[in-house]
């Protein structure tokens, strides 16, 4: 018998195990959910909110010789998802805001070295009142390296970010932390939040998932 029979033979038991009886059916299924909460925060004003803005840039110059960074969290809906859900994978998309307050930075759009790192969020937080002091813990486990920008207007589509999700509680999960993956000048990454008046480049997570029916 071959290597791919065994394989096959190994699922089947995997699936078997996975029911509790010959009723149950695995049911697949897949949804691109919305942004319940997004916000941009700022070091060099490290108290204020910025949870209502059309924009959630990542950023690294300086203003007035200080150097000033931004970094962003953002959330999904789980509960878009069917009750029971298990999430298999999922794939983040966000998107070059071309209408950016902050383009007069680089008229042109992404500058820099601008990778960028996307981490699980740890704890709790409210897009209301975010702010550099108080943004919520991130993990670097498993974090995604986002590679720079080939085109000033890149938009970031279908991200693989299943290692930061896959069979998540829904109860532990706070969404994820952008942040650039070197906080130095000058870089900056333009995104449409999901304020942006064009809803076809706010973000999303298309996520693939299966239930036990």
């Amino acid at each position: 018998m071959d290597k791919n029979f065994f394989l096959a033979l190994a699922a089947s038991f995997i699936l078997i195990i996975s029911c509790k009886n010959d009723k149950d059916v695995i049911v697949n299924g897949d949804k691109i959910l919305q942004v319940s909460q997004d916000a941009v925060f700022s070091k060099i004003v490290p108290e204020n909110n910025y949870g209502n803005t059309e924009d959630i840039h990542l950023y690294a110059w300086t203003q007035s010789g200080v150097i000033n960074v931004n970094r962003v969290a953002i959330s999904f809906d789980l509960l878009e998802l069917p009750t029971g859900a298990i999430i298999d994978s999922a794939f983040i998309s966000v998107y070059f805001n071309s209408t950016s307050r902050y383009l007069g930075l680089n008229p042109e759009g992404h500058s820099g070295e601008n990778s960028f790192l996307i981490q699980t969020l740890t704890e709790e937080w409210e897009e209301s009142n975010v702010t550099w002091d108080t943004q919520p813990n991130s993990s670097m486990e498993n974090q995604i390296l986002v590679e720079n920008s080939d085109d000033p207007t890149q938009d970031y589509t279908n991200i693989d970010v299943s290692p930061l999700i896959s069979g998540v509680n829904f109860d532990q999960y706070y969404g994820f932390l952008l942040r650039h993956q070197f906080e130095d000048p000058y870089k900056v990454t333009f995104l449409a939040s999901s304020e942006h008046p064009t809803g076809s480049i706010r973000p999303t997570l298309h996520v693939y998932y299966h239930t036990i029916e």
